[in-house]
């Protein structure tokens, strides 16, 4: 396809839905109270959008609708591309969300947090489908039963739930959290697929927190004492300068001021401790000087 002048080809692209955390909510969870919600594992991962563009299937990621061609290279490598392409092209007016979960079993392929156990392969993980003509999230039974089609794996359903008060939405996160706990996942996901909204929040464990080490007041670095030679070196610099500029450096007045910018930015550029009593250096150069 060739464009010409001003023109721009719209992508049939939407970033994922932005979560953020129950407290954050317009009324802090009270809107989800008697809604049908699903309590789905947070993988700890990258978001990967897919879609249909132009008669191939784009790869975004989180933040662009493009991602750089390193990522597009390992989305590509894993066992369920093939499988997600034929899903894409059944589904052309849509963004299926994945989660690409590093593998490789060491240390460099580790997951973002260091929650989840190192995998031994990268894999693809269905999160959500979104309809682009309806502007809505399918269901979790409906991409279920697209991830079973296509044999693509998805995230697990934890519980269905539906809160008849604003505790019970809050120990239904808590118990949940708990569970991510002991089997090392990063946290939850409340989704309302069935409201007008459709209000999709997240929770994460607690990291534990870094162990604080105590500062020490009033501290300052201590750099080694200039050697002799750098201070000689430097006062004459600063005296070869005022004679430059036809000062007398006999009189302090011209030389003091040059030494001990000179002195000082030797010690700074060299980390070594500037010198007290420079003045002493002055008069002892003059003293040997013919």
């Amino acid at each position: 396809m060739t464009i010409t002048g001003d023109e721009v080809i719209a992508m049939p692209y939407k970033t994922y839905y932005n979560m953020g955390r129950l407290d954050q909510l317009r009324y802090r969870g009270r809107e989800l109270i008697g809604k049908e919600l699903f309590i789905t594992v947070k993988r700890d991962g990258q978001n990967i959008p897919v879609y249909w563009n132009d008669g191939f299937v784009e790869i975004g990621s989180y933040h662009r609708s493009v991602a750089d061609p390193d990522m597009q290279s390992k989305v590509k490598k894993c066992p369920e591309w093939p499988k997600i392409v034929e899903m894409m092209s059944e589904l052309p007016n849509h963004v299926i969300y994945f989660e690409h979960i590093m593998g490789g079993g060491d240390s460099y392929h580790k997951s973002p947090t260091r929650i989840e156990r190192p995998k031994k392969h990268s894999h693809l993980i269905l999160i959500d489908i979104y309809d682009l003509e309806f502007g809505r999230y399918y269901s979790y039974n409906f991409s279920h039963q697209q991830a079973h089609k296509y044999r693509i794996p998805i995230v697990k359903l934890l519980d269905q739930v539906e809160p008849q008060d604003i505790n019970e939405v809050y120990a239904i996160k808590d118990q949940w959290l708990k569970w991510c706990k002991k089997h090392s996942r990063e946290g939850v996901c409340i989704k309302d697929y069935y409201s007008n909204d459709q209000i999709f929040v997240k929770e994460k464990i607690d990291l534990p927190r870094r162990k604080k080490i105590p500062k020490k007041k009033n501290t300052k670095p201590k750099y080694p004492p200039m050697p002799e030679e750098k201070i000689e070196t430097a006062v004459e610099r600063a005296l070869n300068e005022c004679k430059e500029n036809g000062e007398d450096v006999h009189d302090p007045k011209f030389a003091m001021p040059r030494v001990a910018r000179h002195i000082a930015t030797e010690a700074r550029e060299h980390f070594y401790e500037t010198p007290g009593n420079m003045f002493m250096w002055y008069r002892k150069y003059l003293e040997l000087e013919p």
